[in-house]
Protein backbone atom coordinates (compact mmCIF):
# COMPACT_ATOMS: atom_id res chain seq x y z
CA UNK A 1 0.00 0.00 0.00
CA UNK A 2 1.31 3.45 -0.85
CA UNK A 3 2.06 5.74 2.09
CA UNK A 4 2.13 9.49 2.23
CA UNK A 5 4.40 11.85 4.09
CA UNK A 6 3.19 15.09 5.64
CA UNK A 7 5.04 16.87 2.81
CA UNK A 8 2.92 15.03 0.25
CA UNK A 9 -0.28 16.19 1.95
CA UNK A 10 0.87 19.80 1.62
CA UNK A 11 1.91 19.16 -1.98
CA UNK A 12 -1.55 17.77 -2.75
CA UNK A 13 -3.19 20.94 -1.44
CA UNK A 14 -0.94 23.15 -3.53
CA UNK A 15 -1.24 20.93 -6.63
CA UNK A 16 -5.05 20.81 -6.49
CA UNK A 17 -5.31 24.57 -5.94
CA UNK A 18 -3.05 25.32 -8.89
CA UNK A 19 -4.82 22.76 -11.05
CA UNK A 20 -8.08 24.59 -10.33
CA UNK A 21 -6.39 27.85 -11.37
CA UNK A 22 -6.59 29.76 -8.07
CA UNK A 23 -4.08 31.84 -6.17
CA UNK A 24 -4.04 31.68 -2.37
CA UNK A 25 -5.46 35.19 -2.16
CA UNK A 26 -8.35 34.32 -4.50
CA UNK A 27 -9.29 31.31 -2.38
CA UNK A 28 -9.05 33.26 0.87
CA UNK A 29 -11.23 36.07 -0.48
CA UNK A 30 -13.82 33.72 -1.97
CA UNK A 31 -14.10 31.66 1.23
CA UNK A 32 -13.90 34.62 3.60
CA UNK A 33 -10.67 33.44 5.23
CA UNK A 34 -8.21 35.67 7.00
CA UNK A 35 -5.10 36.66 5.03
CA UNK A 36 -2.42 33.92 4.90
CA UNK A 37 -4.74 31.19 6.20
CA UNK A 38 -4.13 29.06 3.13
CA UNK A 39 -0.39 29.70 3.28
CA UNK A 40 -0.38 28.51 6.90
CA UNK A 41 -2.27 25.34 5.96
CA UNK A 42 -0.15 24.58 2.90
CA UNK A 43 3.06 25.15 4.83
CA UNK A 44 1.95 22.95 7.72
CA UNK A 45 1.71 25.73 10.29
CA UNK A 46 -2.03 25.04 10.67
CA UNK A 47 -3.81 21.70 10.56
CA UNK A 48 -6.35 21.27 7.78
CA UNK A 49 -9.73 21.57 9.51
CA UNK A 50 -12.63 19.48 8.29
CA UNK A 51 -14.97 22.29 7.24
CA UNK A 52 -12.15 24.07 5.42
CA UNK A 53 -11.29 20.81 3.65
CA UNK A 54 -14.90 20.50 2.49
CA UNK A 55 -14.89 24.11 1.27
CA UNK A 56 -11.60 23.61 -0.56
CA UNK A 57 -12.80 20.39 -2.18
CA UNK A 58 -15.87 22.22 -3.51
CA UNK A 59 -13.74 25.16 -4.63
CA UNK A 60 -11.18 22.95 -6.40
CA UNK A 61 -13.87 20.63 -7.80
CA UNK A 62 -12.22 17.56 -6.32
CA UNK A 63 -12.95 14.85 -3.76
CA UNK A 64 -11.89 15.07 -0.12
CA UNK A 65 -9.89 11.90 -0.63
CA UNK A 66 -7.74 13.73 -3.19
CA UNK A 67 -6.16 15.71 -0.34
CA UNK A 68 -4.92 12.59 1.42
CA UNK A 69 -4.01 10.21 -1.39
CA UNK A 70 -0.85 9.79 -3.45
CA UNK A 71 -1.12 11.86 -6.60
CA UNK A 72 0.42 9.10 -8.71
CA UNK A 73 -2.36 6.56 -8.31
CA UNK A 74 -4.92 8.59 -6.31
CA UNK A 75 -5.47 5.76 -3.81
CA UNK A 76 -4.87 5.69 -0.07
CA UNK A 77 -6.34 2.22 0.44
CA UNK A 78 -5.89 -0.94 -1.62
CA UNK A 79 -8.70 -1.91 -3.99
CA UNK A 80 -9.87 -4.79 -1.81
CA UNK A 81 -10.66 -2.36 1.02
CA UNK A 82 -12.77 0.04 -1.03
CA UNK A 83 -16.57 0.08 -0.68
CA UNK A 84 -17.76 -3.45 -1.41
CA UNK A 85 -20.18 -4.60 1.28
CA UNK A 86 -19.75 -8.37 1.34
CA UNK A 87 -19.11 -10.31 4.52
CA UNK A 88 -17.88 -7.47 6.66
CA UNK A 89 -20.86 -6.91 8.92
CA UNK A 90 -21.44 -8.68 12.25
CA UNK A 91 -20.94 -5.15 13.61
CA UNK A 92 -17.95 -4.93 11.27
CA UNK A 93 -16.43 -8.16 12.48
CA UNK A 94 -16.75 -6.85 16.03
CA UNK A 95 -14.89 -3.69 15.03
CA UNK A 96 -12.15 -5.92 13.70
CA UNK A 97 -11.67 -7.91 16.87
CA UNK A 98 -11.84 -4.71 18.90
CA UNK A 99 -8.57 -3.26 17.72
CA UNK A 100 -11.11 -0.85 16.98
CA UNK A 101 -10.83 -0.90 13.20
CA UNK A 102 -7.75 -2.17 11.52
CA UNK A 103 -7.87 -3.75 8.09
CA UNK A 104 -10.81 -1.52 7.24
CA UNK A 105 -13.26 -3.51 5.18
CA UNK A 106 -16.47 -1.57 5.69
CA UNK A 107 -17.13 1.44 3.42
CA UNK A 108 -17.83 3.68 6.42
CA UNK A 109 -14.45 2.69 7.86
CA UNK A 110 -12.90 3.70 4.56
CA UNK A 111 -14.60 7.11 4.71
CA UNK A 112 -13.50 7.53 8.32
CA UNK A 113 -9.89 6.86 7.38
CA UNK A 114 -10.15 9.61 4.74
CA UNK A 115 -11.52 12.27 7.11
CA UNK A 116 -8.98 15.13 6.76
CA UNK A 117 -9.25 16.10 10.44
CA UNK A 118 -8.48 12.54 11.57
CA UNK A 119 -5.69 12.15 9.00
CA UNK A 120 -4.17 15.48 10.07
CA UNK A 121 -4.32 14.49 13.74
CA UNK A 122 -2.64 11.10 13.49
CA UNK A 123 -0.24 11.95 10.65
CA UNK A 124 -0.86 10.72 7.17
CA UNK A 125 2.34 8.65 7.12
CA UNK A 126 0.99 6.63 10.09
CA UNK A 127 -2.32 5.67 8.47
CA UNK A 128 -2.62 1.91 8.12
CA UNK A 129 0.15 1.09 10.59
CA UNK A 130 -2.30 0.49 13.45
CA UNK A 131 -6.07 0.42 13.94
CA UNK A 132 -7.41 3.96 13.78
CA UNK A 133 -8.46 4.12 17.41
CA UNK A 134 -4.95 3.19 18.50
CA UNK A 135 -3.47 5.89 16.28
CA UNK A 136 -5.76 8.46 17.87
CA UNK A 137 -4.82 7.20 21.32
CA UNK A 138 -1.16 7.74 20.51
CA UNK A 139 -1.87 11.49 20.36
CA UNK A 140 -3.09 11.51 23.98
CA UNK A 141 -1.52 11.27 27.42
CA UNK A 142 -1.95 7.95 29.32
CA UNK A 143 -4.74 9.48 31.44
CA UNK A 144 -6.49 10.88 28.37
CA UNK A 145 -6.20 7.49 26.66
CA UNK A 146 -8.11 5.79 29.46
CA UNK A 147 -10.80 8.47 29.49
CA UNK A 148 -11.18 8.33 25.70
CA UNK A 149 -11.43 4.54 25.45
CA UNK A 150 -13.87 4.16 28.34
CA UNK A 151 -16.13 6.92 27.02
CA UNK A 152 -16.14 5.50 23.48
CA UNK A 153 -17.20 2.13 24.92
CA UNK A 154 -19.97 3.80 26.93
CA UNK A 155 -21.39 5.40 23.80
CA UNK A 156 -21.15 2.15 21.85
CA UNK A 157 -22.90 0.25 24.63
CA UNK A 158 -25.66 2.83 24.70
CA UNK A 159 -26.12 2.84 20.92
CA UNK A 160 -26.43 -0.92 20.46
CA UNK A 161 -29.25 -1.00 23.02
CA UNK A 162 -30.93 2.35 22.31
CA UNK A 163 -33.89 0.93 20.36
CA UNK A 164 -34.57 -1.93 22.79
CA UNK A 165 -33.91 -4.44 20.01
CA UNK A 166 -30.76 -6.01 21.38
CA UNK A 167 -29.47 -8.50 18.82
CA UNK A 168 -27.05 -11.40 19.41
CA UNK A 169 -24.42 -9.61 17.32
CA UNK A 170 -24.81 -6.50 19.48
CA UNK A 171 -24.34 -8.60 22.61
CA UNK A 172 -21.23 -10.19 21.12
CA UNK A 173 -19.87 -6.75 20.31
CA UNK A 174 -20.52 -5.60 23.86
CA UNK A 175 -18.82 -8.67 25.34
CA UNK A 176 -15.78 -8.35 23.09
CA UNK A 177 -15.42 -4.69 23.95
CA UNK A 178 -15.32 -5.63 27.61
CA UNK A 179 -13.07 -8.66 27.22
CA UNK A 180 -10.54 -7.29 24.73
CA UNK A 181 -10.27 -3.70 25.81
CA UNK A 182 -7.39 -1.63 24.44
CA UNK A 183 -6.63 -0.80 28.07
CA UNK A 184 -6.82 -2.94 31.18
CA UNK A 185 -10.12 -1.87 32.69
CA UNK A 186 -10.48 -1.71 36.43
CA UNK A 187 -13.70 -2.83 38.10
CA UNK A 188 -15.07 0.70 38.38
CA UNK A 189 -14.54 1.34 34.66
CA UNK A 190 -16.12 -1.97 33.70
CA UNK A 191 -19.22 -1.17 35.75
CA UNK A 192 -19.36 2.32 34.27
CA UNK A 193 -19.30 0.94 30.72
CA UNK A 194 -21.88 -1.74 31.57
CA UNK A 195 -24.25 0.86 33.06
CA UNK A 196 -24.44 2.64 29.68
CA UNK A 197 -26.02 -0.49 28.18
CA UNK A 198 -29.77 0.08 27.98
CA UNK A 199 -29.49 3.78 28.82
CA UNK A 200 -29.21 6.98 26.80
CA UNK A 201 -25.64 7.86 27.71
CA UNK A 202 -24.39 11.44 27.38
CA UNK A 203 -21.10 12.14 29.14
CA UNK A 204 -20.92 15.12 31.48
CA UNK A 205 -17.60 16.64 30.39
CA UNK A 206 -17.08 15.79 26.72
CA UNK A 207 -13.89 17.87 26.39
CA UNK A 208 -12.25 15.62 28.98
CA UNK A 209 -12.96 12.51 26.93
CA UNK A 210 -12.62 14.01 23.44
CA UNK A 211 -9.96 16.70 23.82
CA UNK A 212 -9.50 17.28 20.09
CA UNK A 213 -11.78 17.61 17.11
CA UNK A 214 -10.46 14.42 15.52
CA UNK A 215 -11.58 12.32 18.49
CA UNK A 216 -15.10 13.71 18.19
CA UNK A 217 -15.15 12.96 14.46
CA UNK A 218 -14.02 9.41 15.19
CA UNK A 219 -16.84 8.84 17.68
CA UNK A 220 -19.58 9.94 15.27
CA UNK A 221 -18.17 7.93 12.36
CA UNK A 222 -17.92 4.91 14.68
CA UNK A 223 -21.51 5.20 15.87
CA UNK A 224 -22.74 5.38 12.28
CA UNK A 225 -20.59 2.39 11.39
CA UNK A 226 -21.94 0.23 14.22
CA UNK A 227 -25.62 0.87 13.55
CA UNK A 228 -25.04 0.55 9.80
CA UNK A 229 -23.52 -2.85 10.50
CA UNK A 230 -26.88 -3.84 11.95
CA UNK A 231 -28.67 -3.37 8.60
CA UNK A 232 -28.79 0.39 8.67
CA UNK A 233 -29.57 2.97 11.34
CA UNK A 234 -33.19 3.25 12.42
CA UNK A 235 -34.78 6.52 13.55
CA UNK A 236 -34.02 5.89 17.23
CA UNK A 237 -30.36 5.24 16.51
CA UNK A 238 -30.14 8.26 14.20
CA UNK A 239 -31.79 10.43 16.83
CA UNK A 240 -29.29 9.28 19.44
CA UNK A 241 -26.27 9.86 17.18
CA UNK A 242 -27.52 13.36 16.41
CA UNK A 243 -27.99 14.00 20.12
CA UNK A 244 -24.46 12.78 20.83
CA UNK A 245 -23.05 15.04 18.09
CA UNK A 246 -24.80 18.06 19.61
CA UNK A 247 -23.68 17.08 23.10
CA UNK A 248 -20.00 16.86 22.16
CA UNK A 249 -20.40 20.13 20.22
CA UNK A 250 -19.54 18.72 16.84
CA UNK A 251 -20.19 21.42 14.28
CA UNK A 252 -23.63 20.89 12.74
CA UNK A 253 -22.29 21.20 9.20
CA UNK A 254 -19.69 18.54 9.97
CA UNK A 255 -22.33 16.19 11.33
CA UNK A 256 -24.56 16.70 8.30
CA UNK A 257 -21.62 16.08 5.99
CA UNK A 258 -20.75 12.80 7.75
CA UNK A 259 -24.40 11.75 7.69
CA UNK A 260 -24.69 12.56 3.98
CA UNK A 261 -21.58 10.49 3.23
CA UNK A 262 -23.10 7.53 5.07
CA UNK A 263 -26.45 8.00 3.32
CA UNK A 264 -24.74 8.13 -0.08
CA UNK A 265 -23.40 4.63 0.49
CA UNK A 266 -26.94 3.30 0.38
CA UNK A 267 -27.84 4.95 -2.91
CA UNK A 268 -27.78 2.88 -6.06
Amino acid sequence: MARLSETQLKENLIRLRKKAGFSRRQVEEDLGLRTNTLYDVESGRLNLQFLLAVQLAEKFNCDLNDFVTPSANNKLLPEKLLPEKAEEDQSVQQLVATGVLGGQVHPIAVLMSQDPVIVSEVGIANMGHKPLMQLLMDTLTPKQQRDFVVEVYRYLNSLISIDGNITPSAMRLRDQLMQQSLIVLDERERHSIARAFGKRHLGKTFYKYFPREAHRHFLIWLLFLVCDGEDGCNHLELGYINEVAEHIQLNKSTFLYIQSQVNDLHKD
